[in-house]
Parts: structure tokens; sequence; C-alpha cells
């Protein structure tokens, strides 16, 4: 999963979430177009396997912040969980798994 999403955390800091991208084993920017950087690096974070502690200790953020974050993701998705977000993920970068049952 980590490498699926290297392509995250390699946007210049002038990318915009709505950028396209290859579709080459990454996140599909376009389909992630309603967050801000910081809510994609969240994303990331997540994706890692990262509890909010860790996140907000790796940002320099508290975790309050980083819980805000994930609930703006989680509305902008329609999705309820961190692991709704990690199967979206999973699911953009390996479309034979969206296939499965």
């Amino acid at each position: 999963m980590k490498d699926k999403l290297l392509a995250l955390g390699s946007l210049p800091a002038e990318s915009r979430a709505d950028e396209t991208d290859s579709g080459q084993g990454t996140v599909n920017l376009n389909d992630l177009q309603p967050l801000t950087l910081r809510e994609m690096e969240i994303v990331r974070l997540c994706c890692e396997g990262l509890q909010s502690k860790e996140i907000a200790s790796r940002l320099n953020i508290s975790k309050r912040t980083v819980e805000t974050h994930k609930n703006n993701i989680f509305r902008k998705l329609g999705i309820s969980s961190t692991a709704d977000l990690v199967r979206l993920v999973d699911k953009r970068n390996d479309p034979q798994r969206a296939e499965r049952p």
C-alpha cells in the first residue's frame, strides 16, 4: 500500500488535489478532488497504518486537528471510517479488486 501512495507524498507544494495522475498504481487525484493538500497527506499517513496520535506527532499538530481533518475527509468522500478510507484508496489503486465481491 505504501508504494501505491508515494505519489501523494511527492506532490510539489504548488500542486492542487485536482491535478491528474498517470494512474500507474497510485491514487487518481481526480477521484480525491475535493481534498486539500493537508488532507491528502493525512490520507497517505492513514493508509500507512498510523493512528491519529502518531500522525499528529509526525506533522507537529494536535490529535484533535488530525481528527478534524479526518472527519472532513470522510464527509467529502462520503465514508465513515479510516477503514473505509483505506479500502477506497486500495480499490482505486487496484481496479481488479473493485470488481471482486
